[in-house]
């Protein structure tokens, strides 16, 4: 019986040639800042001797597989779990991996296309001045510091809130901003440190933090999942005192979200963790 001939990448290095050059894949500057933008884990050094102006595109085998993954993020074809699914990673990092440069393809497009990026400007002062003018000039219940602020201003609402003209003229002038989340909107706009929290439940001492009734039907499905993460790792006994007194604050937090909107809840009872 004869055994099968192993062939290894080296040796379709010829045939790999003789594609790039039918292809007329020679790297210009196009090509090679193209290369940087999509290829951000690239190795410098190795990757400056193989990819040069003038030379022929370096083919490998596993660049076809790559070219994929970025390629179907950077156009929105299919999610990050698709992805692992097609390409049978054990986790989504290694599929994170992968497809990066994707995004940053996608925002230099953006910013490429000067109309598109005018309408995403506008389209998202109109939806900021909308919030805003429900939040002031509306009769919805807000929470956090900020929200109950505002709540209280209602009934001698600032010139600068009261008509959606004068709330529009002073987001496009930049003086009225917010970033959301799941949980909350800050108030501070891309100037809060918010990203850097690790916990939601954090936020509660922040002076810019509001919540509303759709964020805190979030903080009702956080509150259900971290009951059952910390239920899950009692079960294989991998529950240690710090683990659960991460789940505990934000369980807190949500039981306090939901009572202030009168949404039903069972208040978590601690029983106790194990020792770290």
């Amino acid at each position: 019986m004869k055994l099968s001939k192993v062939i290894y990448e080296g040796h379709f290095r010829n045939k790999f040639n003789e594609i790039a050059e039918e292809a007329g894949a020679i790297v210009d500057d196009e090509a090679l800042e193209e290369f940087y933008l999509i290829n951000p884990n690239q190795n410098s050094v190795l990757s400056n001797k193989k990819v040069a102006l003038g030379s022929i595109w370096p083919i490998t085998s596993h660049q076809f597989r790559r070219t994929f993954a970025v390629f179907v993020r950077r156009h929105n074809l299919c999610s990050t779990i698709a992805v692992k699914d097609q390409f049978k990673h054990l986790d989504i990092p290694t599929s994170e991996w992968y497809e990066e440069g994707g995004g940053a393809a996608i925002l230099r497009g953006i910013k490429t296309d000067s109309e598109l990026s005018e309408l995403i400007r506008n389209v998202r002062d109109e939806l900021i001045t909308e919030t805003v003018f429900k939040w002031y000039n509306g009769k919805d219940k807000l929470f956090g510091r900020r929200g109950l602020e505002i709540m209280k201003v209602r009934g001698s609402i600032p010139k600068e809130y009261k008509s959606w003209q004068e709330i529009h003229s002073q987001v496009k002038a930049g003086r009225i901003d917010f970033v959301g989340t799941l949980h909350s909107y800050c108030l501070a706009g891309y100037e809060c440190r918010m990203s850097k929290v690790a916990s939601p439940a954090n936020r509660f001492k922040c002076e810019h933090q509001l919540i509303d009734e759709d964020q805190a039907k979030s903080w009702s499905i956080r509150h259900q999942q971290c009951i059952q993460q910390i239920t899950y790792l009692k079960s294989i006994d991998s529950l240690s005192s710090s683990i659960e007194s991460h789940y505990l604050s934000q369980i807190k937090a949500a039981e306090r979200v939901m009572h202030f909107f009168n949404i039903p809840f069972s208040e978590y009872k601690q029983v106790g963790g194990n020792d770290d």
